[in-house]
């Protein structure tokens, strides 16, 4: 029952990349959701502004890839290594604590909204 490496090599890659889509998917609907508590009326226009801009700036990171590509820019494994640094960039902002959560006296952690 245990599958050939290369198999599962794939397999852990394929949730991986799942993960890559799933993380922001919930970053999205958090702060949609945040913003709707504010402005009730304008919750379905932030949600769709937010999934429009990550899509939007998607297909033009996508069409740079092909030009870092080539072996004379970066080749794969300088693409490999730009998209690793910037896939840990974002974990600096929360371990920074650039994020405004303040710990509640249940223990529970909330995030402060400006209004």
């Amino acid at each position: 029952w245990l599958a050939p490496p290369e198999q599962s090599f794939a397999a852990v890659a394929l949730v991986l990349a799942n993960f890559s889509i799933a993380s922001p998917d919930v970053m999205i609907d958090a702060s949609a959701a945040e913003r709707a508590k504010t402005h009730p009326a304008l919750a379905a226009d932030v949600q769709s502004l937010c999934w429009g801009s990550l899509h939007a700036f998607s297909f033009v990171s996508h069409l740079g890839v092909g030009w870092l590509l080539d072996p004379a820019v970066l080749g794969s494994r300088g693409v490999f290594g730009l998209f690793a640094l910037t896939s840990l960039a974002n974990l600096a902002p929360a371990l920074a604590g650039w994020l405004g959560e303040q710990r509640r006296d249940d223990g529970v952690l909330t995030t402060q909204t400006t209004q």
